[in-house]
């Protein structure tokens, strides 16, 4: 199958140049039909500049889809009444133009549009702006599109390129913000919209599923199979099997095994793309791997601790009134409870290795780039933070899941490939006790731990030096302030671009966390991005110089051991209270910032049983050397096998 060709009309403006960019991530092929040319234009894209009164006498290519957002510039008192001399126009622009474009691409092999239209819009209104838009849609309807969508948004909040400034329609806008809150139940339609959220709705995902039902029968073809064909060709599509749907009448495995299998060959014959599915699950389900379920983990990843408004929080294995800690504690807990062998998870600020101590598990933390994944912006401004990771009880059962995630991928241009499998990996003893770890502690007494941390991870360099590994207490010239600041700008920022791209209704809903970091990162100017890196590079140059004298550093994986669960985080150390809610994360950031592998691997109990861990630095893109670092401390200590002593 070739690629989605798009159509898009208006792409300069305020919806369109939103549309531009949703789509431009989605590798497809794209035409922009102007009046007047845009410029200089993507390298997928193809320009038309075109008389739209002339629009039957254009020739375009063939395509698929295609999206409308033109209309006249109309002032706020415009929209309630239209002036005599400016009726033409409207009704030529706001109608005649998108029905005869849309004709055109309907003949030109377009099977389904979509349109910006406005809130309200109907064709018997006394009110012209609503009617004509109402007798748009009428039309359109008529054609034939298989898939018709027509965007209904009321005011619209955006950066209007090379557009004047109109006091009516800013004192609108700001009373529109103030009204907002107030604005509930049926009010709500009438809220002002951000123009991004309108064209991410446009340019929709849909995710359907078919029970595991063998053999198919007409309506699961006719009621969703035949249109999954049809839809993947236009959206961004997830299409399963939904093999434990009916988990609650007993099945026979082998039975529900073959029907599940029977179903999925199905999908592909009736001609369901098995490409078109996320970057990281499709390279596991290649291999052969099931996917079984989704584990608990925090809300937007944020907090340090699994913790949700839906499933509450995930208990300790060793204590279950304790923390699993996160964000990926679900994963972590699964894996130490025998539950699975190995388990994937996200590390932005130590989601992978702090869950991993908690457990008495591996953790890792791999270079950013070395599991693809479709990243957002590649252009932004901002260093990759967050990666995906994995857990596992041992090193050589990580290598399995390992193997099967790494790679590089055209979706990924920040993505590379190793020279080895991590399955092949092993370590003479002469080679380890080459090898030299410098061991940063408290880093010169910034970093607080709770009392019994410190010695924990002591006594196992002690038992390294045992191998001949040499291991040096390092008093860092580290600027950890400058490491702190700059971590807490990048990250504010990206947790609120998260945000906006989910376009979630209401923020003040979100945890207290993820509404901190929101106000945090809005607030954050390009200026302070330019600082934060300036920052971020002179801590990167201070930690190569580190590099160049030993081959590993080594760091606590948390700060403090497992706490309450029902909190969302710890308020103090050792009596000192913390000045924000994640300051307890802050022995993550060393890795995070600077984009450096790092794997947690156990270091034994406390007194009063609680896991501990300690993460291993490596140089980026020296994973492989990493691992056969755990590798081998696992196959001589035999760490994730101990267990708590209590008295």
């Amino acid at each position: 199958m070739g690629k989605t060709k798009t159509l898009i009309v208006g792409a300069s403006g305020l919806v369109g140049s939103e549309i531009l960019e949703c789509v431009s991530k989605k590798n497809q092929d794209i035409v922009l039909l102007s009046r007047t040319s845009r410029g200089a234009v993507k390298d997928s894209c193809i320009e038309i500049v075109c008389n739209f009164d002339d629009i039957d006498k254009i020739e375009f290519p063939k395509i698929d889809h295609v999206y409308i957002s033109i209309g006249k510039k109309l002032g706020s008192s415009e929209l309630m009444y239209i002036r005599k001399s400016d009726r033409d126009d409207f009704i030529k622009i706001d109608c005649e133009y998108v029905l005869n474009i849309a004709k055109k691409s309907f003949q030109n092999g377009a099977k389904s549009i979509a349109i910006v239209s406005a809130i309200g819009a109907d064709k018997t209104s006394k009110n012209l702006y609503l009617q004509t838009k109402g007798i748009m849609e009428k039309l359109v309807k008529e054609i034939g599109f298989t898939k018709t969508i027509f965007a209904q948004p009321s005011h619209l909040l955006g950066t209007r390129a090379n557009e004047k400034f109109k006091i009516d329609v800013s004192l609108i806008e700001l009373g529109g913000k103030l009204l907002d809150p107030l604005m509930l139940g049926p009010l709500s339609d009438l809220r002002f919209i951000n123009a991004q959220s309108v064209a991410k709705a446009m340019v929709k995902k849909i995710f359907s599923g078919v029970q595991p039902t063998g053999n198919l029968h007409l309506g699961n073809y006719l009621g969703a199979i035949k249109n999954f064909v049809s839809l993947q060709k236009e959206f961004e599509c997830f299409f399963c099997v939904v093999d434990l749907h009916a988990i609650t009448v007993w099945q026979d495995p082998k039975i529900l095994k073959q029907k599940t299998r029977e179903v999925a060959a199905a999908f592909i014959a009736s001609g369901i793309d098995p490409e078109k599915n996320t970057l990281f699950v499709n390279r596991l389900i290649k291999s052969g791997a099931l996917i079984i379920g989704k584990t608990n983990t925090a809300e937007l990843g944020v907090g340090g601790h699994t913790i949700n408004r839906l499933y509450g929080p995930t208990s300790n294995v060793y204590d279950f009134s304790k923390s699993a800690a996160g964000s990926s504690g679900g994963a972590s807990t699964a894996v130490a409870a025998g539950l699975l062998p190995f388990a994937d998870g996200t590390d932005q600020m130590g989601s992978c290795r702090g869950p991993a101590a908690f457990a008495n598990i591996y953790g890792f933390r791999p270079t950013p780039g070395l599991v693809s994944v479709e990243r957002g912006n590649p252009k932004k401004k901002s260093p990759i933070i967050t990666t995906p990771g994995c857990f596992a009880k041992t090193p050589d059962d990580m290598a399995f899941l390992l193997d099967v995630m790494i790679g590089s991928d055209n979706l990924d241009k920040q993505s590379f490939d190793l020279n080895d499998f991590f399955k092949n990996i092993n370590i003479n003893q002469d080679i380890f006790s080459s090898y030299k770890l410098g061991w940063l502690s408290d880093m010169n007494g910034n970093y607080k731990y709770e009392d019994g941390i410190l010695d924990l991870c002591e006594n196992a360099l002690v038992n390294l030096e045992t191998l001949n590994l040499k291991v040096e207490f390092l008093n860092p010239d580290l600027d950890n302030e400058a490491l702190w600041k700059s971590w807490v700008t990048f990250r504010s920022k990206s947790i609120y671009e998260d945000t906006i791209a989910m376009n979630l209704e209401n923020i003040d809903s979100m945890t207290f966390q993820a509404i901190w970091e929101y106000n945090l990162g809005k607030k954050i100017s390009d200026n302070d991005l330019n600082i934060a890196l300036e920052q971020k590079d002179k801590c990167e140059q201070q930690v190569e110089s580190i590099f160049n004298n030993f081959d590993f550093l080594a760091l606590p994986s948390a700060q403090v051991f497992p706490f309450d669960k029902n909190k969302q985080f710890p308020e103090n150390i050792n009596n000192m209270k913390l000045d924000t809610y994640h300051r307890w994360l802050e022995i993550f950031i060393l890795s995070s910032l600077l984009g450096l592998p790092t794997i947690t691997v156990p270091v034994g109990f406390s007194k009063k049983g609680f896991p501990m861990g300690m993460q291993i630095i490596a140089r980026k893109k020296d994973d492989l050397k990493l691992f056969a670092f755990a590798k081998k401390y696992e196959q001589v200590f035999n760490y994730s096998k101990n267990k708590p002593l209590l008295n």
